[in-house]
C-alpha cells in the first residue's frame, strides 16, 4: 500500500507560501520540518527553492545572494538554471552578478583582481580542503589551520553550508565578537552561556541549566560545534567545554559526542592566560585530525612578501628580510589614501581615533550619529541587545565627512568590499553613508540587518539588529585586525610589540609590501611561542 500523500501534494504554490518558505529557510529550519508544516514533500520544497533562486537571479540578484536566501548550493542552482536554457554554464555568476554602479575611482585598480568566488562545489576545493570535508563526513574532530590568508574562512563557509544541507545542527562560534559576526554566529562564551567561564564546571553547568534561552536544549541537540580564531582559546577553556558538554548531554565521550571543528592559526594571537588549546588533555582524548592549508591566497601576487611572512611566522627574521622590511619606512601612499595604523595597545587606538575625529569636528565638519536599531517585541529586542553586547557591536557610531573608516563585513567580494576594506567618508546621510573605498570607488553603505543567529538547533534565535558596518580606522588594534585584509597599513613593529604572534599578525594583514609603511622595526619583535613551534614541527 502506498504511503499517504502530504495534504498539499501537487497543489499550486501561492505568494504567501513562498514568503513563509523563505522566512523559514532564513531561520535555518530543516527542509524536512518545513515540508511537514507545509504539507508537502521534501523534494517539492527543494524544487520550489531552486525556482525561487532562479527567479531572483533573473531579476538581477547575484547567485551568492540566491544561495544565502535558499541555502542551496551553487551547483544545484546552476544545474536548475541551465535546464531552463536561460543561464549559460560558467558564465552564470558573471552574467547575473548584481550590477555595480560606475564608481568615481580613487585609486587606479585596473590591474587589481579580486576573488569573485564566495562558495565552491566539492570538486573546486583543493586537496587540503577536500581532506577537511572528508574528515567532516567521517565524524572526526578537526583542526583547520594554516598561515594567514590561506583560505580558512572560505572553507568555514563551505562547512556551514554542507552541515545545513545535510540537516546537521551546527553551532557557529568564534573567540571574538567581530569574528563571530562575520561567520553568522556568536561568541563561544555566549553560545555556551558560560560568561567569562572563570567558575568551576559544576557552577557553569548550573548556570546553563538556569538560562532562559533554552541553552540545554540547544546543546543536547547539537551535532557539530565550529569555533573560529581558536588561537586565542586556552587549554582550560577547551577542557571545561568538553566536560560541560559531557554533563549536559549525559555522554562521557569527549565533548559529549559533539563533533568539534577548530579553525585558526596558533602562530597568530596567543591566549591571554594559561596555555594553548592543544595543551588540554581533551585535545588528545578528542583525537583531532589536523588539516594544514598550505596555499596562500592573500599574498599570492607578492611572492617575496609571502616568503618573508613564511619565515617570520616561525620567529625567523634574517638579515635579508630585515633589510627589505626596513625599506618600507619610505612607503608613500596615493593621494587621498590615509593608511590604517595598527597598534599593540588598545589605549593608543582609542586615543588616536578620538583625536582625529575631534580634529574634523573642530574644523566645522558636521557630525552624524548612527545608532543600532532594534525592532520587534520586547522579548525580541532583549535578545537582539544581548546579541549586540556579546558580539561587541558598537551602540553608536559617530561619523562625518573626511572620517577614515574600515568595512567590518564582506559585502561584495567581486568589488573588493570585504572585511578590512579601507575608505574615507564622502557624505553622511540619515539612512546611509557614502564612502570612497581605496579599490571599489564610492559606495553607499546602508544599515546592515541581522535577523537571526545560529544556536546549533533548528530553533534559531530570532533577532532584528541593524547597524552601519563601519569602524573608525585612523587606528586599529592588532587584536581587532585579526582576520582582516587591509588595503593601506601603517605599523609599528618596534619595542611596543609584547606578545607572541603580534608582529606576524599585524604584518600579514597586508596583501603586498606596497601597501605597508613601517614606522618601527626590530627583528626581535617577531616572537613565536616555543610550544607552537614544537606543535607545528610535528605537522610539517
Amino acid at each position: 500500500m502506498d504511503a499517504q500523500k502530504p495534504s498539499n501534494y501537487g497543489a499550486k504554490w501561492t505568494p504567501e507560501q513562498d514568503t513563509w518558505l523563505v522566512q523559514a529557510i532564513a531561520k535555518d529550519i530543516a527542509f524536512s520540518i518545513i515540508a511537514n508544516k507545509m504539507g508537502r514533500t521534501k523534494g517539492s520544497i527543494i524544487s520550489r527553492l531552486k525556482l525561487l533562486a532562479y527567479n531572483t537571479i533573473q531579476k538581477g540578484t547575484s547567485i551568492e545572494d540566491a544561495m544565502v536566501m535558499t541555502k542551496l548550493s551553487r551547483e544545484s542552482i546552476e544545474e536548475f538554471s541551465i535546464k531552463h536554457t536561460v543561464l549559460k554554464n560558467a558564465a552564470l555568476a558573471k552574467k547575473y552578478a548584481a550590477p555595480a554602479p560606475t564608481p568615481r575611482v580613487i585609486v587606479d585598480v585596473s590591474k587589481k583582481e579580486h576573488d569573485t568566488t564566495q562558495y565552491a562545489t566539492y570538486d573546486q576545493l583543493n586537496t587540503e580542503q577536500k581532506d577537511a570535508i572528508d574528515h567532516l563526513k567521517d565524524g572526526h574532530n578537526i583542526l583547520i589551520t594554516g598561515s594567514a590568508g590561506c583560505g580558512k574562512s572560505f572553507l568555514v563557509k563551505y562547512i556551514i553550508i554542507h552541515a545545513r544541507t545535510n540537516e546537521k545542527n551546527i553551532g557557529i562560534c568564534a573567540m571574538t565578537g567581530s569574528a563571530s559576526v562575520l561567520i553568522g554566529g556568536t561568541t563561544l562564551h555566549s553560545f555556551m552561556g558560560i560568561g567569562l567561564a572563570n567558575d568551576s564546571v559544576e557552577y557553569l553547568v548550573r548556570k546553563i541549566r538556569g538560562n532562559i534561552n533554552n541553552k540545554v536544549d540547544a546543546l543536547q541537540q547539537l551535532h557539530i560545534l565550529l569555533i573560529d580564531e581558536v588561537s586565542m582559546m586556552n587549554d582550560e577553556l577547551l577542557t571545561k567545554m568538553s566536560q560541560i558538554l559531557s554533563i549536559i548531554r549525559k555522554n562521557p565521550e569527549p565533548f559529549g559526542g559533539v563533533q568539534i571543528i577548530l579553525v585558526g592559526d596558533p602562530f597568530q594571537l596567543a591566549p591571554i592566560t594559561y596555555n594553548y588549546f592543544f595543551k588540554s588533555p581533551e585535545w588528545t582524548r578528542g583525537a583531532f585530525k589536523v588539516v594544514l592549508l598550505k596555499a596562500n591566497m592573500r599574498q599570492s601576487e607578492d611572492s617575496v612578501f609571502k616568503d618573508i611572512l613564511d619565515r617570520v611566522r616561525w620567529g625567523n627574521c634574517n638579515k635579508s628580510d630585515y633589510k627589505l622590511l626596513k625599506q618600507l619606512r619610505h612607503t608613500v601612499f596615493p593621494v587621498n589614501v590615509i593608511p590604517t595604523r595598527l597598534y599593540s595597545h588598545n589605549k593608543d587606538v582609542i586615543e588616536i581615533n578620538n583625536t582625529e575625529l575631534q580634529r574634523l569636528i573642530h574644523n566645522g565638519t558636521p557630525i552624524v550619529e548612527y545608532t543600532i536599531k532594534y525592532k520587534g517585541s520586547t522579548e525580541k529586542k532583549n535578545a537582539s541587545k544581548s546579541y549586540a553586547k556579546a558580539t561587541k557591536l558598537e551602540e553608536s557610531l559617530q561619523l562625518c565627512k573626511g572620517a577614515q573608516v574600515i568595512l567590518t563585513r564582506n559585502i561584495d567580494i567581486q568589488r573588493g568590499l570585504v572585511n578590512g576594506a579601507r575608505g574615507v567618508v564622502i557624505e553622511c546621510m540619515e539612512s546611509h553613508v557614502n564612502v570612497g573605498f581605496t579599490y571599489a570607488g564610492i559606495v553607499q553603505i546602508d544599515y546592515f540587518t541581522i535577523n537571526s543567529y545560529n544556536m546549533g538547533t533548528q530553533n534559531i534565535v530570532d533577532i532584528d539588529v541593524s547597524y552601519i558596518p563601519l569602524k573608525h580606522a585612523w587606528a586599529l588594534s592588532i587584536h581587532a585586525s585579526q582576520g582582516m585584509t587591509i588595503d593601506a597599513l601603517e605599523l609599528d613593529l618596534g619595542s611596543s610589540i609584547f606578545a607572541y604572534g603580534q608582529a606576524y599578525t599585524g604584518l600579514s594583514r597586508a596583501q603586498n609590501m606596497k601597501s605597508i609603511k613601517l614606522v618601527g622595526l626590530l627583528p626581535e619583535s617577531f616572537k613565536t611561542s616555543p610550544d607552537v613551534v614544537e606543535f607545528y614541527s610535528t605537522l610539517v
